[in-house]
């Protein structure tokens, strides 16, 4: 008896050691590498250039300087900008929609707006600067959708109003408790203030201004106030409206907004009730709902700083306005474009929060400082590719075009705006920038020849993303609102006759060992479990032919696919993960292993957030996966998925690529920046 307990015993041990020797270790050797600071730009002196850091929503100046990330999170500074740290530590890495402190206690509003679903988690707080963070009492499900945009206070009394797209929330004990005040479908909230000169008057504005006078118990919609409200006509509206409080002048407030063409500005001497026009003009361009801002000096009210794509600065009460900033790199105003935030901190000191990161003016506009300083890592990455010379090219939101050769990071964007995928051929890189497809020499960074397939179809997707053909240096595919193929220069349409509507290719495939085999996945569910067709397709003759197989995935009813790969040494084992906020059950990844016949939810172990790109490690059972909240690993051997962490947030990874000679995996997150990891051996065994 005594013997067979051993031979049983020695067996589970040695099955416990097999299954724990197969499953990947618990953290991971994850290394930043930026950009950690604005990179330099080969645009001449002059030109326009998009070079920078990430988007940031927000910033405060106090004792210490605190910058929100649209999607990265919360830094502080202790030297003016100098240098940064991250101080948050987000289970799910969520954006800064708006920072505020009020007495001694720091505010932090969170939110993700920019995947398919908008979310938060609600307001978290901080009474040590951000040393540590505990959750106030408004709290939300990221199955709740509701970004928390706005949060003001005052500092005599407990009474905090915060906003989300479509609610006002009011609490009378400094954030304890809350109430749901006021809603309004079309609201689009997203500033809270609170006047400091009479503490029961608040208003929250965004396509509409609305009002308190009796701290936030009521609310009115006061829009019909302001002055251009009566000369609106057909399709004209309010995209946006920004509201600032006179420090020193009591109930005087400034309401910027922009109809069609027209930027205004109204001006208040009655604590919001009747409103003057002070400013209509149409030489100033760019206010929408992501970027219209207003600030009034405190120490002279004459002078106004306004933010839409750029500033403006007005020295005489708004009667002129100078353009601020410009986007000519290395000249002495040059700031990134659109702004998100202003901070007056004295009456001559301004600092802005743009979509390019920081900048200071210590004279009142006339000049810019880029605050950027080192460990500033917010950079949004769409795409990038690993060349064969070990240097990575990527493309950023509203960055451009990047280029990293291992120590040094260089824009080299000679066009404004959003860079994307990118893939190597036998005599140039071709990378999405702008939205449309670019030939690049890198020996002459400056040549950047449009070869953009001639897709009738309206729209040119910078998501659009770039395959390379098996075994070709030359022929590669090109997914955006169709799938193209480019072979010795000429492109053809392979999904022309496919019915996809407006919607973009959201998932591609091509086998490695069988390359006439194509699997492609339109964006958007059916939206009807009786309609399964005309999303997910596959073609066994390089695309001449499609089987649409929606049927075949019922979950497509009300799931999305976002990206699709196949086993490179077995063409009928399919992966699908899956876009689209989960609420009860998780619906990421489906495996087939009959070519797309039958499926297998294989899901077990992720969380229920939005994914981006899948794919199986070749000569192994393993495959990685990139979500909103970080990478994750399974094999054959385990039973569930395992997330890749380490010093890396728990942040969405939109891109990755694998150099499988040197063992290392390139993570491009959308809101830190690239990371690298050093891949175990033992993940590409199994």
């Amino acid at each position: 008896m005594l013997f067979k307990r051993l031979i049983i015993g020695s067996f589970v041990l040695i099955v416990f050691s097999l299954a724990y020797s197969q499953v990947p270790k618990k953290r991971y050797k994850w290394k930043p590498l930026g950009p950690l600071t604005t990179s330099e730009s080969d645009a001449d002196s002059g030109r326009w250039t998009s070079t920078g850091l990430g988007w940031m929503e927000d910033v405060l100046i106090d004792d210490d300087w605190y910058a929100g990330s649209v999607t990265g999170g919360l830094y502080k500074s202790k030297n003016n900008g100098k240098k940064w740290k991250k101080i948050d530590a987000d289970e799910v890495q969520m954006g800064t929609l708006c920072i505020t402190k009020i007495g001694e206690t720091l505010f932090r509003c969170t939110g993700l707006t920019h995947y398919d679903e908008h979310f938060g988690f609600g307001i978290l707080k901080s009474e040590n600067r951000g040393k540590s963070w505990t959750k106030t009492g408004l709290e939300f499900k990221a199955t709740d959708l509701k970004p928390v945009w706005g949060l003001d206070g005052n500092s005599f009394d407990s009474v905090l109003i915060a906003c989300t797209p479509n609610c006002i929330y009011v609490s009378s004990d400094f954030g304890q408790n809350w109430n749901e005040k006021y809603t309004e479908e079309d609201g689009d909230y997203r500033t809270s203030l609170m006047s400091k000169h009479k503490s029961s008057i608040a208003f929250v504005a965004g396509k509409h201004l609305i009002k308190s006078d009796n701290n936030g118990e009521s609310w009115n919609d006061i829009t019909r106030n302001l002055s251009y409200y009566a000369h609106l006509k057909g399709k004209d509206s309010m995209a946006r409206i920004a509201i600032s409080e006179d420090s020193k002048i009591s109930g005087r407030f400034l309401a910027l907004y922009a109809i069609g063409n027209k930027v205004l500005i109204d001006e208040s001497l009655d604590f919001g009730d009747t409103w003057t026009n002070l400013y209509n003009e149409s030489h100033i361009r760019g206010m929408s709902i992501h970027h219209t801002e207003i600030a009034i000096s405190t120490h002279n009210s004459n002078h106004v700083i306004i933010g839409g794509v750029r500033s403006y600065v007005s020295y005489d009460n708004c009667k002129s306005f100078k353009q601020a900033t410009f986007p000519r790199y290395k000249t002495s105003n040059f700031a990134h474009d659109d702004i998100r935030g202003i901070q007056i901190i004295e009456d001559n000191e301004y600092v802005l929060a743009t979509d390019g990161g920081l900048f200071l003016s210590s004279d009142s506009g006339k000049s810019w400082q880029d605050i950027n300083g080192k460990g500033l890592n917010t950079t949004m990455i769409y795409g990038f590719e690993l060349l064969e010379d070990g240097r990575l090219l990527m493309g950023c939101q509203d960055l451009g075009t990047f280029l990293y050769d291992g120590k040094n990071w260089l824009s080299i964007a000679s066009m404004y705006g959003d860079g994307g995928d990118a893939i190597e051929l036998k005599n140039r890189t071709v990378a999405m920038i702008n939205g449309t497809l670019r030939a690049l020499d890198l020996s002459n960074l400056k040549r950047h020849d449009y070869i953009h397939p001639p897709d009738k179809k309206p729209g040119k997707p910078f998501m659009a993303k770039l395959y390379n053909y098996p075994n070709s240096i030359d022929t590669f595919f090109y997914a955006g609102v169709n799938v193209w193929l480019r072979e010795n220069a000429n492109w053809t349409n392979l999904t022309q006759k496919l019915d996809g509507k407006e919607y973009r290719i959201s998932g591609f495939d091509v086998n490695q060992i069988k390359p006439q085999q194509l699997y492609c996945a339109f964006d958007e569910p059916t939206w009807n479990s009786s309609d399964l067709r005309n999303k997910f397709f596959k073609s066994t003759d390089g695309g001449t032919n499609w089987t649409d197989i929606t049927a075949n995935l019922p979950i497509l009813a009300w799931r999305s696919i976002s990206s699709i790969t196949t086993n490179p040494s077995n063409p009928d084992e399919v992966f699908v993960s899956l876009a689209i906020l989960d609420d009860n059950e998780v619906h990421k990844v489906y495996r087939s292993q009959d070519g797309g016949e039958n499926w297998e939810n294989y899901s077990t172990g992720l969380l229920p957030y939005e994914t981006f790109k899948i794919v199986h490690l070749p000569n192994s059972t393993g495959v990685l996966l990139s979500t909103l909240d970080g990478m994750y690993y399974r094999n054959n051997q385990m039973l569930s998925w395992q997330k890749v962490k380490g010093r890396i947030p728990n942040i969405a990874i939109r891109d990755f690529e694998l150099d499988l000679k040197k063992r290392v995996l390139y993570a491009a997150t959308y809101g830190t920046g690239m990371w690298r990891m050093k891949i175990p051996k033992k993940m590409l065994r199994y």
